[in-house]
């Protein structure tokens, strides 16, 4: 919903204008633990796979998994482990029968 002087205001009738977002490097943390960030706007809830982003200004973000997967392109040398989901180094990979998968996932997948 969307307020102006505290007035509800329906977003259709803006004036919309295309805007191309600069490429900016920032840092990034997944995190894999539920934590939370003190911000501007108040408190702000990660979940386990979230990124917690610094900007260029050193800000503090949060960001979705999936969001980050679509906006951001992962580190030279880094994949997405197609079983666990999470950001992994190339060393950690294991390329065999043409399956991506860490070797964190290889080891559960040898336990069970």
């Amino acid at each position: 919903m969307l307020k102006i002087e505290d007035k509800e205001f329906n977003p259709n009738y803006l004036l919309w204008l295309e805007a191309i977002k600069q490429p900016v490097t920032v840092q990034a943390c997944q995190m894999f633990t539920y934590f939370t960030l003190d911000t501007d706007e108040g408190c702000a809830f990660g979940h386990p796979g979230d990124f917690l982003i610094k900007g260029e200004l050193g800000e503090l973000n949060i960001c979705g998994q999936e969001i980050y997967r679509q906006t951001y392109t992962p580190p030279e040398g880094m994949f997405w482990c197609e079983a666990c989901d999470k950001l992994r180094a190339i060393d950690d990979f294991n390329f065999e029968d043409g399956v991506e998968l860490c070797d964190a996932c290889i080891a559960e997948l040898r336990e069970e």
